[in-house]
């Protein structure tokens, strides 16, 4: 029986960089670059889709190991803090409408701009709407993919069919089987704080914009 050839990182990343559809993510992808350097390494591949979320993509041809996931946090860590002060510059500094691009021309798309470009250059908001790290390998056991989710890092897995130059990447489903242990009391406690005051912000934000439209009137 005829041994397949291992396939190297750099294979994976050339075949990446020429097929970015393949990347299984909910938006079509570009790949900006590869081989990017950081301050702590250099970054395989760096993606944004549609709706402008930065992907910061390690690449492994081997299993994945816990320390991947350290080795793209930190990467991300560095994109966000090269990306950071741009989104200052371009939306956070002006004044509205003094400085701002064609397009914004009143304050709500203005307020919506500014929170867009401040969570996808990774200076505010939640890891979904920030700089996205992704790690790609060739398995991973069920404690690394676990881990990966608690961290916000998206694990992807590899495959090459027999007898075929295709690389076929695809969802882990591993982690529908983990088994989610009882909540303590002490967490029900700060889920029930973080509802109230999400509930205080809303009627607050309510309240504010109904001022602002009497205003508007």
């Amino acid at each position: 029986m005829k041994k397949r050839r291992r396939i190297s990182e750099r294979e994976l990343e050339d075949y990446l960089f020429e097929h970015p559809e393949s990347l299984a993510v909910d938006m079509d992808m570009t790949i900006l670059k590869r081989q990017v350097p950081l301050e702590h390494g250099r970054l395989d591949l760096l993606g944004v889709d549609t709706w402008g979320r930065v992907y910061v993509i390690e690449l492994k041809a081997r299993h994945l190991l816990p320390e991947d996931i350290a080795q793209v946090l930190r990467y991300t860590a560095c994109v966000e803090d090269v990306l950071s002060p741009l989104a200052f510059n371009k939306s956070i500094g002006p004044s509205w409408p003094d400085g701002w691009p064609d397009g914004i021309d009143n304050p709500w798309k203005a307020e919506y701009y500014q929170q867009m470009m401040a969570h996808r250059h990774g200076l505010t908001g939640t890891r979904w709407q920030s700089v996205q790290p992704m790690l790609i390998g060739r398995g991973a056991t069920g404690d690394v993919i676990v881990a990966a989710m608690g961290a916000g890092v998206t694990i992807l897995l590899w495959s090459q069919p027999e007898d075929s130059n295709e690389i076929i990447i695809e969802e882990s489903d591993q982690w529908y089987f983990h088994e989610p242990s009882p909540s303590p009391p002490w967490a029900a406690n700060v889920s029930d704080a973080i509802q109230a005051s999400c509930i205080r912000a809303a009627e607050l934000e309510y309240q504010r914009r109904g001022e602002y439209e009497k205003f508007s009137d």
